[in-house]
């Protein structure tokens, strides 16, 4: 069963979110074998209540207090294990000094299934101009509106966005998009090797940091 938790964008959000997982966490304290997150407010909620926890890191904890909610996550007696989710970030964990002396990093890559076709095979009918596309979320502080720009810059270029929910399609679509780009919407995964052999640059404007005030689901 999934549970939904909004995670306002405004002052205090992330306070009631905190709120929220602390109280769904105690309501299932006596029946939870196992607290598996990849969230640090739920791993260091579900800690202080001295469930048995694994935290799965995806990143360095930026900022001044996330650090220390690691390291306190980490030292407590019922944190059963660290997941990251590739050796150099188990790496720099351990380097930054934020792992305890003794606990365990288990390195759990993260996967995709190899394509079974030619990726450098093109399937457009116009070779001479190159294609340019994007394929990802479209949320704020995602670079979808460098994308946008390159397209206005280059209106010979024939650019395609690829992924987004409804609303964020909707949203972009509003602002009078540049008519060489598409705005494709989601393909499913298994679709998306076909989607690459039509693209002869593949964008990724990802800002330097991708932390961004925007509402989210847990």
């Amino acid at each position: 069963e999934v549970e939904r938790l909004p995670r306002p964008a405004w002052r205090g959000g992330g306070a009631l979110y905190a709120s929220r997982v602390a109280a769904i966490l105690l309501r299932h304290r006596r029946w939870a074998d196992l607290v598996y997150c990849r969230d640090l407010i739920g791993a260091a909620a579900a800690a202080e209540l001295a469930l048995p926890v694994v935290y799965e890191a995806h990143s360095i904890p930026a900022g001044r207090w996330r650090p220390h909610l690691l390291r306190r996550i980490l030292a407590a007696p019922s944190t059963v294990g660290l997941v990251a989710i590739s050796q150099a970030l188990a790496n720099d964990l351990t380097a930054a000094k934020l792992v305890p002396r003794g606990r365990t990093v288990v390195v759990a890559h993260d996967a995709a299934d190899i394509p079974d076709v030619d990726a450098g095979t093109r399937t457009d009918s116009d070779p001479g101009r190159p294609r340019i596309g994007y394929v990802g979320s479209l949320y704020p502080g995602r670079g979808v509106d460098v994308v946008i720009e390159l397209a206005r810059r280059f209106p010979d270029l024939p650019f395609e966005v690829i992924g987004g929910t409804a609303p964020d399609l909707a949203r972009w679509r509003s602002q009078h998009l540049p008519p060489n780009l598409d705005m494709v919407g989601f393909v499913p995964p298994g679709k998306l090797p076909g989607r690459y052999r039509r693209l002869d640059v593949l964008l990724m404007p990802y800002p330097r940091s991708s932390r961004v005030a925007a509402t989210s689901t847990a």
